[in-house]
């Protein structure tokens, strides 16, 4: 399968890598202009990034000063992981017979891996497989808004699992 991604969504990629390898830290100011520079493409689409990461929680946007990384009080965060789990929870419970013993394999060795990389304090890799354990347990839902709804807490989520867990 082809995935096309545009501009806009490679901002977002390459940002959120940023926060992973710690270049970015809750707080952060993030400049427009020198990530445009940096990806070697125009402001727009950074622009449009931005939009969409403000939307979702992880940018927070001060009038007059600029795009932040989000500093989220430990009750969003809380109400962050809730809701994930809410969504997840239906999401199985409308699917659970889609699951084939393969699949729980699958499932069990990701947590495994999850639990190699956070004994070796690869945080960084705990959240890529913990993304793609959460992504796999939604995988077999159809339903189109629980699935935007569940992207949008993961990137979130991630970023925060991350960066709380280094401070």
């Amino acid at each position: 399968m082809i995935v096309k991604t545009t501009y806009k969504d490679q901002v977002i990629e390459y940002i959120y890598e940023l926060v992973l390898d710690g270049v970015y830290s809750s707080g952060d100011q993030i400049k427009e202009s020198l990530l445009a520079k940096e990806m070697g493409i125009s402001r727009a689409p950074v622009r449009e990034a931005l939009k969409e990461l403000i939307t979702n929680g992880i940018i927070d946007y001060r009038p007059q000063i600029g795009n932040f990384i989000a500093l989220l009080p430990p009750k969003e965060i809380i109400d962050a992981y809730t809701m994930r789990g809410v969504l997840e929870g239906y999401a199985i419970m409308e699917t659970k017979d889609s699951f084939s013993g393969d699949d729980i394999e699958t499932l069990e060795g990701m947590v495994a891996k999850m639990q190699k990389f956070a004994i070796d304090d690869n945080r960084k890799m705990v959240v890529k497989v913990g993304g793609d354990f959460h992504d796999f347990l939604v995988s077999k839902n159809k339903n189109v808004q629980l699935a935007e709804y569940t992207e949008r807490l993961s990137l979130k989520l991630h970023v925060l699992f991350y960066h709380e867990g280094c401070a």
